[in-house]
């Protein structure tokens, strides 16, 4: 026991020179027998800094993107330029860049959570929703379905975020449109899978 307790303990002085911490000296033993490493995507992989890049408006009508932005925007709580969740941050910033103001909110009606996927909030005579697309088109009484998940799922595919908004006056739900946001790898990521790959491990996001 003294024998493999020196070994590890030199093993922990190693690894602080390279600026790698570790509490307990067993950690060792398994990190030296990881052969696979499953890793979270946002803020590990990525950077965590969401940024508008694609929209899609159904039926395009006039004033639509200004809305969509507007929907983006006004139902949110985040505060720039950092304060919030990212992806609220990042719809804040878009509709800056397209200068759309930001309304006020009267009500929260819906408060996002990870269950209900969408949050709605009321703005004088109409309320504004946003969401996980699937789930917004579940609550509108106007949409095109189909259109929307073939959008959905091109913007998918390039890996993009996105949201969908909808806006109720009275008792109809329209649907606005999606918005597809990009949140970049980071600098490292290649350099850090390839050291894994070059040392038998195997990376699975």
């Amino acid at each position: 026991p003294a024998v493999v307790t020196v070994c590890l303990a030199m093993g922990v002085r190693r690894m602080v020179s390279q600026n790698a911490l570790v509490r307990r000296l067993d950690a060792l033993e398994t990190l030296g027998s990881v052969t696979v490493i499953c890793a979270d995507k946002t803020g590990t992989i990525t950077e965590n800094r969401m940024k508008v890049v694609k929209t899609w408006i159904l039926g395009a009508q006039e004033g639509d993107e200004k809305l969509l932005f507007t929907i983006g925007s006004s139902c949110n709580r985040a505060v720039l330029p950092d304060l919030g969740d990212p992806t609220e941050i990042g719809l804040l910033e878009g509709a800056k860049t397209h200068g759309v103001e930001r309304l006020s909110i009267d009500e929260e009606e819906v408060p996002f959570t990870s269950e209900d996927k969408y949050m709605q909030t009321r703005h004088g005579d109409r309320s504004f929703l946003k969401g996980a697309p699937e789930k917004i088109v579940e609550l509108c009484s106007d949409v095109h379905e189909e259109a929307v998940r073939l959008e959905n799922e091109r913007f998918a595919k390039d890996g993009l975020r996105v949201l969908a908004c909808a806006v109720k006056e009275g008792e109809v739900t329209r649907f606005v449109g999606l918005i597809a946001m990009d949140d970049p790898p980071r600098r490292t990521v290649t350099s850090a899978i390839q050291e894994a790959q070059d040392a038998g491990i195997r990376t699975v996001m």
